[in-house]
């Protein structure tokens, strides 16, 4: 009876135990999971709790203590005692629960590339479009606020953290940056508001804090581990947007493109839906991949597909040192969308019409349309803003089974039409199987001939063989982005056909973007006007077309007389490397297309030689700077401004002597002038940091022996220069050893052949041509006696202190004796220099007994006066 009752009583705990763990599996993330099966969870644990609506009260007599709240999404952070997190996960208002990871910075620390995305172009043809008037957030570690590249553009929302990393600093240059340090620090939207925020709870920013420092483009550029549910973070970065339309989240997919996911319907699957976060898993935001230089997506940028299919990541950009960066161009870019949108239609627009934007004018690269590798394609800033200059996108709301029309015209000459469409879906449940609620259908229709085309959609299929298949035309019912595309469409009326299909509100907001890219389309992206080719170094030329085949390559000093750089480059290339010239001119290019018979001409721009500028004095009235001579006939000076470097003069020397009550900025910078072009900017110095005083760089003792020292004297330039002396003191005074008239080089040595015994003190003059006298710094050197001991000053003035150095450890210890041979006191040597005062001695002659570590005795002789 005993036994059967044991055996009951342990099938009965078995269940229970069993029971409670399938109750809460499906209410905790895979992380959470693995953590207490394998009971790695130390003393307590930070988790997010998603909750249900209208949750009791009484939830939060729980044993847990609250951290931080995202109210909004009905989410909370909280501080749970490891013995205690089953019964918390098991509450009836607990929906779902994750560990509260930590977020790493997906890296960039390589130099920036604004060419392949035609950034630079934007900035040269749209230079109105700079992100002014629009705020942008680096959301991870606190950046550097006192970067000159952010100088008067740094907004404190009070919700940034106290740690601060170059990461952040990085990602703001690449987003925001002025170009103030360097013209290679010139980011995407560089008159754009900045401010940071910690990503500490991974969670969004209250909306008050978006809403009040009107936030419209966050960047995310960190990641966690591989992780494909549709989690917390998930859920609340999708209804950060609906709350806030105008919000546009862009985060970095991952580095992490060669791993596998341990969870989810592609666990195992070699190099495959690899993001790092559950919070990329979002469908309001857009995730960005990584590719080098000519558009080839990085091999560690991570893939999608998202958990439940949908097409991740939505575009590349450049980031060869990891999707960070690439984030912080897409970012920048989304800022200049909206800058260019709010300029005409005095509002921004929604973020569902910004991604539609920008992933409408991507350039497809890897596979035929969408794939998962580089979604939509990659980066083309200036196709984005011209998008939004010709008004080639619409706005509106679809209500529940109703079909809104949206039509235009297709002109003759078109190689290719894009549609885009784009909604801010509603969020679903968290750990939803599926994330798409709101369900559109697009379908174009060519109006004179009735015919239709379907969206691009890959398959989700859980094989490798189905995900790097390329996309077919069909509906889509899992996504909240349908593209469609058109080669050499006839010319005519098309309309895009939205259906609320399956919704479960009244009606959906959605957004639309095209794009007709005409036959035979050439343009040179880079290098345009304002751009700067180095001399003698390898540089990338850039263009963008349609027109396949073999070209030539030209350039030109003049526009008449032309030289030839290559009579066969493949146009689908769109780049070409070229060693420019060692020279300093304005040039122009000319590409020979063969398959057309048609040449195509760039902006005029500068192939220049770099500058150095440094600070030849800082005197107190006065600097002087000066920059090498590139023997040209003008140069250009800058000076910092309230916001960014500005013009200041045009000078025809090598130096400028600045008056600092007339000029009271402390940065400046200095450009060849060609042609009434600048070229390569220096970089910019700050001359109070340069370790230049008043024609002083430095002087200092370099060797001593016994009965001789030498100094090197560094000055910072000969101009002005008529005489330097080396100077020595004695009696009382400096007297010069030697003189040097008209100095010809900068730095300088001298000897002094006939030292001292104990104190000697030295020091440079220099004397200008108007007569003003500047001393440097004084060096003292010592020349010890055979006890090598020094007792100075002597004679010493009653009643101040007198000094005793030693040379190494000679000198063990000291007696004093007076005239008449009387002992009145003993010192022992402890360090190289000991101070004795000599309250106690009145005038009179006193001899020093120094008693050495080797025995020797030697006697000095101090006379107090």
């Amino acid at each position: 009876m005993l036994l059967k009752f044991f055996l009951v009583f342990s099938f009965f705990c078995i269940d229970i135990e069993s029971y409670t763990q399938t109750l809460i599996q499906n209410k905790i993330s895979p992380l959470l999971n693995r953590s207490l099966i394998s009971g790695t969870i130390e003393d307590s644990l930070d988790i997010t709790l998603s909750l249900k609506s209208g949750f009791q009260k009484s939830f939060f007599k729980n044993p847990f203590r609250l951290i931080n709240s995202y109210p909004r999404a009905n989410i909370i952070v909280a501080r749970v005692r490891s013995s205690e997190i089953v019964k918390v996960v098991k509450d009836d208002a607990v929906l779902f629960a994750d560990i509260l990871r930590t977020p790493k910075e997906e890296i960039t620390t390589g130099a920036p590339d604004f060419t392949l995305n035609k950034i630079r172009l934007t900035q040269s043809r749209y230079p109105l479009y700079n992100g002014n008037g629009i705020t942008v957030s680096i959301k991870e570690r606190l950046l550097d606020t006192t970067d000159i590249d952010i100088k008067g553009r740094f907004i404190n929302s009070g919700v940034a953290a106290n740690t601060q990393t170059t990461h952040a600093t990085i990602m703001a240059t690449l987003l925001a940056g002025a170009g103030n340090s360097s013209p290679f620090a010139k980011g995407v939207a560089w008159d754009a508001m900045v401010t940071s925020s910690n990503f500490a709870t991974l969670l969004p920013d209250p909306d008050s804090v978006y809403q009040r420092y009107k936030i419209s483009v966050q960047n995310h550029s960190y990641g966690t581990a591989i992780e494909n549910f549709y989690g917390n973070d998930a859920v609340a970065y999708d209804l950060s947007v609906r709350q806030n339309p105008s919000l546009v989240h862009v985060f970095s997919a991952g580095n992490l493109g060669t791993e596998n996911s341990s969870s989810g319907i592609y666990k195992g699957l070699a190099g495959v839906a690899n993001l790092t976060g559950s919070f990329k898993m979002a469908k309001n935001i857009i995730t960005v991949g990584s590719t080098d230089s000519f558009n080839k997506v990085e091999t560690r940028s991570s893939r999608g597909p998202a958990f439940d299919g949908r097409v991740k990541p939505d575009l590349v950009a450049y980031g060869e040192d990891g999707s960070s960066g690439a984030a912080a161009m897409v970012s920048g870019s989304a800022a200049l969308v909206q800058h260019a949108f709010k300029i005409i239609n005095r509002s921004l627009p929604s973020a569902a019409l910004v991604k539609a934007i920008l992933l409408n004018s991507a350039d497809d690269i890897v596979l035929p349309h969408v794939d998962y590798i580089s979604g939509y394609g990659s980066l083309n800033t200036y196709n984005a803003v011209t998008t939004v200059l010709n008004k080639s996108f619409f706005e509106g709301t679809v209500e529940k089974k109703q079909t809104k029309t949206v039509s235009f015209i297709v002109p003759p000459g078109i190689a290719l039409l894009k549609v885009l469409v784009s909604w801010s879906d509603t969020a679903a449940t968290v750990n939803s199987p599926k994330a798409l609620v709101n369900d559109l259908n697009a379908v174009l229709v060519a109006d004179n001939t009735g015919q239709n085309w379907l969206p691009w959609v890959l398959n989700f299929s859980s094989n490798i063989d189905s995900l790097l298949s390329p996309a077919m035309r069909k509906m889509d019912t899992l996504n909240n982005v349908e593209q469609i595309t058109v080669e050499n469409p006839a010319p005519g009326k098309y309309s895009i056909l939205v259906e609320g299909a399956n919704l479960i509100s009244a009606s959906q907001d959605f957004a639309i973007a095209y794009q007709m890219d005409t036959i035979n389309h050439f343009l040179w992206s880079y290098p345009s006007s304002p751009d700067v080719l180095v001399a003698a170094e390898k540089n990338v030329l850039r263009w963008q077309t349609n027109i396949t085949g073999k070209g030539i390559i030209e350039y030109s000093y003049d526009g008449s007389l032309w030289q030839k750089l290559t009579d066969s480059v493949n146009l689908d290339n769109q780049y070409f490397k070229w060693q420019t010239p060692d020279t300093i001119a304005v040039t122009l290019l000319r590409m020979k297309s063969l398959h057309t018979n048609t040449s195509f001409i760039s902006d005029s721009f500068v192939i220049s030689k770099p500058l150095e500028i440094e600070v030849g004095y800082n005197c107190t009235d006065s600097v002087l700077l000066t920059w090498n001579s590139l023997h040209i006939p003008q140069y250009i000076l800058y000076n910092l401004g309230t916001k960014f470097l500005e013009p200041m003069r045009v000078s025809t020397d090598t130096f400028v002597v600045l008056p600092k009550a007339q000029f009271p900025s402390l940065y400046y910078s200095v450009a060849p002038f060609i042609n009434n072009k600048p070229g390569l900017r220096s970089y910019t110095v700050n001359y109070t940091t340069q370790g230049v005083d008043c024609y002083f760089r430095s002087f200092y003792l370099q060797s001593q022996s016994t009965d001789h020292a030498v100094f090197t004297g560094v000055i910072s330039t000969l101009l002005n220069v008529a005489e330097v002396s080396f100077q020595k003191f004695q009696n009382g005074q400096f007297i010069t050893l030697r003189s040097l008239r008209e100095p010809t080089s900068t730095s300088l040595s001298f000897t002094d052949s006939v030292l001292i015994q104990g104190v000697n003190t030295y020091r440079l003059q220099i004397r200008l041509i108007n007569g003003l006298v500047i001393n440097s710094n004084e060096v003292i050197t010592y020349s010890f006696t055979n006890a090598g001991v020094i007792i100075y000053p002597n004679p010493v003035k009653a009643g101040t202190p007198i000094n005793i150095i030693t040379n190494g450890i000679s000198g063990n210890r000291v007696e004093i004796y007076n005239a008449t041979g009387a002992f009145i006191d003993m010192i022992k040597l402890r360090f190289t220099l000991t101070q004795v005062h000599s309250r106690g001695l009145s005038k009179g002659v006193y001899f020093f007994k120094i008693f050495s570590n080797e025995g020797k005795i030697s006697t000095q002789k101090l006379i107090v006066y």
